[in-house]
Order: C-alpha cells, then sequence, then structure tokens
C-alpha cells in the first residue's frame, strides 16, 4: 500500500496526517488538498506541529490501546473493527460511564475507608490520566479528526449530535469528579460528609470562597496539575459543547407563527 508520511513535501503543500489510501496519487492529492489534509508550506507549519503532538498524546490513554488492539486483531483475521464491539459505538459509551461509576467508587472509599497511601497515590495517578485523556480526546474531535479522516479519504461524521452532547456532559462531571479525587487525598482537612467534601472540592475548583484549605492549593503540585488539567478540559469541553449543539435537530412550534 502507498503511503505519504506526516510532513512529506508535495509540490507547495506539506502531509498534515499520514495518508495511507491506497487509491491516491500525489497529483490528486494536491487537486483535492481540501480533502486529503494537505496545509500550504506558507501557511507556517504550527498546525503540522500541533497535529503531530495531539497525535502523540492520543496514545496516552488505555482506551486508545484498546481500539489500536482491536484493530490490529481484526486487520489479522481479516475483519472489520468498526463492527466490533470495541470499535463500535457502544464501546465509548461504556468506557465513560464505567470511569465515571469507578470515580464515585474511588471518591467514596478515600472519603470513608482509611485505604493505603499507595492505594491512595493510584487513584490520584489515575483521575489525573483520565481527566488528561478526556482533554486531549476533546481537542482531537473538535480540531483534528475531521482532518485524520480526510487524510484516509474517509468522511468525517459523528453517531448522533444528542449523543456527543450527553457524552459531553458526562466528560464535565468526570473533570469535576477527577480533581475532587486528587484534592480530597492531597489536601487535609477534608474528612466530611460526601456533599460537603464534594462542595468543598468544587468550590477549590472554581476558586471561589472555599475553606481554609485551599491555601495549600499551589503549594501541592499534584492539586495544582489536577486544577490546571481540569480547567483546561472544562474549557475544551464547553466549545465542544457549543460546536455540536447547533447540530441539533431543529423543534417544531405549536403556534404558526414564531413568537
Amino acid at each position: 500500500m502507498n503511503e505519504l508520511k506526516q510532513g512529506t513535501e508535495i509540490g507547495d503543500y506539506v502531509v498534515l496526517y499520514p495518508i495511507t489510501n491506497k487509491e491516491y496519487t500525489q497529483t490528486y492529492c494536491v487537486a483535492d488538498k481540501n480533502n486529503w489534509g494537505l496545509i500550504k508550506k506558507e501557511e507556517g507549519y504550527i498546525v503540522l506541529v500541533v497535529c503531530y503532538v495531539f497525535n502523540c498524546l492520543r496514545k496516552v490513554s488505555l482506551f486508545q490501546w484498546i481500539r489500536d488492539t482491536n484493530r490490529c486483531i481484526c486487520g489479522r483475521f481479516g475483519k472489520n473493527a468498526e463492527k466490533s464491539f470495541f470499535g463500535g459505538h457502544h464501546f465509548p459509551e461504556l468506557w465513560v460511564v464505567c470511569n465515571m461509576l469507578c470515580g464515585i467508587i474511588m471518591y467514596i472509599l478515600l472519603l470513608y475507608v482509611p485505604v493505603p497511601r499507595v492505594i491512595g497515590w493510584i487513584f490520584v495517578v489515575l483521575a489525573i490520566l483520565r481527566a488528561f485523556e478526556i482533554m486531549v480526546y476533546h481537542v482531537n474531535v473538535l480540531l483534528f479528526d475531521p482532518l485524520t479522516a480526510h487524510s484516509k479519504g474517509q468522511e468525517y461524521a459523528i453517531k448522533s449530535p444528542t449523543r456527543m452532547l450527553v457524552l459531553l456532559l458526562c466528560n464535565m462531571f468526570e473533570y469535576v469528579l477527577c480533581f475532587s479525587i486528587v484534592y480530597l487525598f492531597c489536601v487535609e482537612g477534608m474528612n466530611t460528609s460526601f456533599w460537603q467534601s464534594f462542595t468543598m472540592s468544587i468550590s477549590a475548583f472554581l476558586n471561589i470562597d472555599a475553606p481554609s484549605a485551599t491555601q495549600n492549593l499551589l503549594s501541592n503540585t499534584w492539586v495544582a496539575v489536577a486544577r490546571i488539567e481540569s480547567i483546561l478540559g472544562v474549557f475544551m469541553n464547553l466549545i465542544c459543547i457549543a460546536r455540536f449543539i447547533n447540530a441539533l435537530p431543529g423543534v417544531d412550534t405549536m403556534n404558526s407563527k414564531k413568537a
């Protein structure tokens, strides 16, 4: 199979994403540059560099490892990976729900059960990695996944805008939950009730009138990292919601005239 690697120069253009479609020609790529993910050299390399960075960051994810492994196994046995469970639309939904449930369980364990410090640090690392995974996923969905599909000669489409918005709202809750797990474990004075502790975590996350424990917020590296990561993630989440909310189906009115 022919292939154009990322960064390959074709005349005045540079390949944005690896082109692996076996029916491509360099002449066709240049003629159809908008659909093949090519950028002009004179436009600079910032998009190319950022695409490459987030393409690498995408791999720091158990979800992506499972998808890639499933794709390799299906390819070896001549099966369509997109029609398998791990390559279909049900797996991402199950992944989001399971991560939310696991986050809630970890938070409850840290609050009510005297877990060993090692287990607590494992929870902290998992929460930070999960928030990082969601943030990278949102950036790729918003900016780079359409370019990836075009570079492979495929049409980019989502399953449903309603489904996408529901998942984005779940991710929003996950951001706050991930920060709450880190904050609960790393900051002293949080041994209160579930809702009070969760409210204190949200107050610290939003940097509003939080308890005195937030004075240690910036001095604690883990909490600071989780907070910065979550804020950036929530920002990207809101942009994604604004992006896909316009794709919702229109609503009919009972009145003959709009009022």
